[in-house]
């Protein structure tokens, strides 16, 4: 509760195909690829993947209804790509301390991620 479209759908998606894992007698959730990698994939060789603004800009009807497959899928590769770099915990304790401001969590996610390196990632998946 008390977060955007994108974040909410992104963690759920990620909790979709994952598995425990135990590290040092804790668990933890291994996210694992899934097939919203090759939507992903997809929509950016057939530039229509949204832009980090249009998908943080989005309003919950354009997220459901204009494109969600891509909406989706970059919602989750964000949080996926945010958790291999082991700053996905960190990442969504400033969007929840930045309340429901877009520009604060735009400001957030490009200081996290760079959208060419994440795009460049993405592609080798």
């Amino acid at each position: 509760p008390g977060v955007p479209v994108w974040l909410n759908e992104g963690i759920a998606t990620l909790y979709g195909n994952s598995k425990s894992i135990k590290i040092k007698n804790r668990t933890k959730m291994r996210y694992l690829v899934n097939y919203r990698l090759s939507h992903l994939k997809e929509a950016y060789r057939k530039k229509i993947l949204p832009t980090f603004k249009e998908l943080l800009m989005a309003r919950p009807f354009n997220f459901y209804s204009l494109k969600p497959r891509e909406y989706y899928a970059l919602s989750r590769y964000i949080l996926f790509y945010l958790d291999r770099k082991n700053q996905l915990s960190p990442f969504y304790k400033e969007i929840k301390k930045a309340g429901g401001n877009r520009v604060k969590h735009l400001k957030i996610l490009n200081r996290y991620i760079d959208y060419k390196t994440f795009i460049s990632w993405v592609m080798r998946l």
